[in-house]
């Protein structure tokens, strides 16, 4: 990254605050925890600032692709053993955390590295290519020019001669869009459960500038995408009444929206709402990650945040914020554009990601891999050097949930998702084959799941059945960890799990990633091959197939 210049003293952190009292009371003019968030941002810059003065010190991790910086462009072109020729022109994108910078301020939450999109496409005779380019947002060109950027663990940055501002209309400076490629309508935007979100052109990932346009500072890393009608849609909290001008008034509102993405040919992206529904109570930084898609409904799990005791070690929003753990839910009917609340009962959780949900008769089929209030907490660097990965305190048991499409049920039960087979462990970052999305006679699953409580990070791939209600098959090897597992499907496949998982691994015996490709039926290995080099941990993949045809996740 270009140099950029250290804030000059603690004193300009003063003036920069105190600049910002005119909002800070007009938070507060909303009642006492808007204010309370108002006044935490404000000692959370004048601790961040301080820390900002202190030489940077660099925990290792636990797993060496944690905190790992990419080199800008890094890519390879490598002959996969095994790979079938069906796989040509077949292209996988992912985003990085690629960068973590030291100065002006240094990075110590992994996901707040900043954007490295990646392509990966395969040619003839196995040959697989992978470029990648920094996402140039300005906290990669120069961080320096913004009067205030911060993230979720890291920041604020505060810099009052900053030509880039005022940091309340103008967040140009907070866009670092690391979680999800979402490739729509020819235009692929990087995403985050914000609405600070890039793009970059599909095929040189060269940054094209732009933002989505909607009246909210939030929208979901997953939208959910129907690939047959080619609709995608996105939850959202509403534009609040008591500062309508301005969008981050969303951030405490007592009304959340579905709205659905509109694309001008290539030129721009926007949302437009299709509906709207009213909460029992005001929610903080409402967010959903990952809603789910059935034939008819999009289900939401309307998660938020809620303040805690300040967390010192943290840095950013988690400093004194958590997500909370909650049973409420958004039903969206697709048909009718009509939305309702309902509640989970005794089943309070943060949804990471749902599995492929599907209609039985009038309920839906909805199982989830939950997490803990703490799971964010564990990427910042000084969780990530523990060896103890303390499993239980960041993710819950996996659950199945049957919620009903009935318009007058306001709740409904969640139930282990488990039970049969020996396997009942955590997992995550669950996959299947995108062409049977939402199918009511999908029946397999995959997932990347810890093979123990000693495991120091997910380190094993599994096959899930949705009807056995089991793991039927799992795939390891001694110091190699996963990211997702995603499926290709064969062209003219019948059956469900006929296709490849690829999949980006990291192995820590020769310090180097690795390209794994398993055969789904059996999880049998087809092939691992180094590719010299170390691609940070990342969450996400993105199929797009040799007919051009995306299949956004999940």
């Amino acid at each position: 990254m270009p140099a950029m210049l250290r804030p000059i003293s603690f004193g300009v952190l003063f003036v920069s605050v105190a600049s910002q009292d005119l909002f800070l009371g007009t938070q507060c003019s909303e009642g006492e925890e808007a204010c309370s968030f108002a006044k935490a941002w404000k000692e959370s810059a004048a601790d961040d600032q301080a820390r900002t003065q202190k030489p940077p010190v660099h925990l290792k991790p636990a797993v060496g692709y944690f905190f790992r910086n990419m080199t800008a462009g890094s890519g390879f072109s490598l002959k996969i053993p095994g790979a079938p020729a069906w796989l040509e022109n077949q292209s996988i994108y992912r985003i990085a955390p690629g960068i973590f910078p030291d100065k002006p301020l240094q990075w110590h939450f992994h996901y707040d590295g900043l954007s490295t999109p990646m392509k990966f496409t395969f040619g003839a005779d196995g040959q697989l290519t992978m470029k990648s380019k920094p996402y140039e947002s300005q906290v990669y060109k120069d961080l320096s020019q913004c009067q205030m950027a911060i993230w979720s663990g890291t920041g604020p940055y505060i810099n009052p001669f900053g030509k880039i501002g005022p940091p309340v209309l103008n967040t140009e400076c907070w866009v670092n869009p690391s979680v999800n490629p979402f490739p729509f309508n020819g235009q692929l935007w990087l995403t985050i459960d914000q609405a600070f979100w890039g793009r970059v052109d599909p095929d040189t990932l060269e940054t094209i500038p732009g933002k989505v346009d909607v009246t909210s500072q939030v929208l979901t890393a997953h939208p959910a995408c129907d690939t047959v009608t080619n609709e995608c849609f996105t939850n959202y909290p509403c534009t609040s009444k008591w500062w309508a001008p301005n969008d981050l008034s969303s951030m405490w509102t007592k009304e959340i929206c579905i709205g659905k993405f509109v694309t001008d040919g290539l030129k721009s992206m926007s949302v437009k709402e299709v509906s709207r529904a009213k909460l029992p109570h005001r929610m903080l930084v409402h967010h959903s990650h990952e809603p789910c898609m059935s034939k008819n409904y999009i289900i939401v799990k309307l998660d938020h945040f809620e303040f805690k005791k300040p967390e010192w070690k943290n840095g950013g929003v988690l400093k004194y914020v958590n997500q909370a753990e909650d049973n409420l839910w958004l039903l969206y009917d697709r048909r009718t554009n009509a939305s309702r609340i309902l509640d989970s009962g005794d089943f309070k959780f943060i949804n990471n990601h749902f599995l492929n949900c599907r209609e039985d008769g009038d309920h839906i089929i909805l199982d989830t891999s939950p997490s803990t209030s703490h799971y964010l907490d564990n990427y910042f660097d000084y969780n990530l050097q523990q060896e103890d990965r303390k499993w239980d305190t960041i993710m819950m048991p996996p659950r199945r949930c049957r919620i009903p499409t009935d318009p007058k049920a306001t709740n409904f039960t969640c139930e282990k998702l488990f039970t049969g087979g020996e396997w009942q462990g955590l997992f995550d970052f669950p996959t299947f084959n995108p062409l049977w999305k939402a199918n009511p006679a999908s029946r397999w699953w995959y997932g990347t799941a810890p093979i123990d409580n000693t495991a120091l990070w997910m380190n094993s791939v599994i096959k899930g059945d949705n009807v056995e209600r089991k793991v039927v098959a799992t795939w390891s090897e001694p110091g190699v960890y996963t990211t997702e597992a995603n499926f290709i499907p064969r062209p003219g496949a019948t059956e469900e799990d006929d296709g490849v998982l690829f999949s980006m691994m990291y192995d820590s015996n020769i310090d180097q990633s690795l390209v794994v490709l398993l055969e789904p039926k059996t999880l049998k290995l087809i092939s691992k091959t180094p590719i010299g080099f170390v691609i940070p941990y990342h969450s996400h993949g993105v199929l797009c197939n040799a007919a051009g045809k995306c299949f956004p996740n999940p």
